[in-house]
């Protein structure tokens, strides 16, 4: 298998979640007034896009490795969201061709995480198959959180190499939030921060965005965390169904206040952008 592809998440999001990734640049996606909503605060907001399902654990069953003739070795490591919520309960699954070729729960306990100090949750999978070495087939990777109670899958073309190891000289690390099933339509958003020079609007290293559908965080960019242009920003933004308006909400420490441009963007998928004025 070509892993080092799946890194691509452009891939991915066509081949998983059916989606075309094409910059935007519809008037409805660009706040050309500096026109927004100002609520004072005491903190500094605690947002998060909360990725709690209701998906039933799967009932996977582990493949008979006498039926296959070849087999890989893959290491899959979770990204840090989902490393924060695992449990020894978790599941991880590679299916060839839409049949399951591999099964694993994770390499490590819990208490065996925090004995040797080291925050990276792994999966050691040996995917068998029939297939000769090189061919190309389906390659998909299931992961089931038991704590958010999900199920998140990567779906693409790669190349099965019978006796090759996978993710364990160089860590492979999927993008598996963007196979959600509770959010399947992911927005890289990108924001254009404006300020005018006659505006009193100054940024601080401990502003966060927020995109928000309802009173629902989907999408969150800490500036702290980050480096690079902060007057261009870029983040993922998870919504259920394409279509839905979204309010961006800034929150200014310099201000101790919260500032909402109200439906500043219609989500759409793939690669959007979209501007606020100060």
């Amino acid at each position: 298998m070509k892993i080092r592809s799946l890194f691509n998440y452009g891939i991915i999001l066509a081949a998983a979640l059916t989606m075309t990734c094409a910059c935007s640049d519809d008037d409805d996606d660009k706040k050309k007034s500096a026109e927004y909503e100002r609520e004072a605060v005491e903190y500094t907001p605690e947002w998060w896009v909360d990725m709690t399902a209701s998906d039933q654990a799967p009932d996977w069953q582990a493949p008979d490795a006498s039926l296959y003739e070849n087999w890989a070795i893959l290491m899959v490591t979770l990204e840090p969201y989902l490393a924060s919520y695992a449990t020894d309960n978790d599941l991880m699954a590679v299916y060839i061709n839409d049949e399951l070729r591999a099964l694993s729960l994770p390499s490590r306990t819990k208490e065996q995480h925090i004995k040797d100090g080291d925050g990276n949750v792994q999966f050691i999978l040996k995917i068998f198959g029939n297939e000769l070495s090189g061919k190309e087939v389906k390659f998909t990777l299931k992961y089931y959180s038991a704590h958010l109670h999900q199920i998140f899958t990567l779906s693409g073309m790669e190349k099965f190499v019978a006796e090759e190891e996978y993710g364990i000289k160089e860590l492979f690390v999927p993008p598996l939030r963007r196979g959600s099933s509770k959010f399947p339509v992911v927005t890289d958003l990108n924001v254009k921060i404006n300020v005018a020079e006659d505006s009193d609007f100054k940024q601080d290293i401990n502003d966060i965005v927020a995109v928000f559908i309802g009173g629902e965080c989907r999408g969150t960019f800490t500036f702290y965390e980050n480096t690079g242009d902060e007057r261009s920003i870029t983040f993922p933004v998870f919504s259920r169904e394409e279509g839905e308006k979204a309010d961006i909400r800034y929150y200014s420490r310099n201000e101790n206040a919260i500032l909402t441009f109200k439906d500043a963007v219609t989500l759409k998928g793939g690669e959007q952008y979209t501007e606020i004025n100060f």
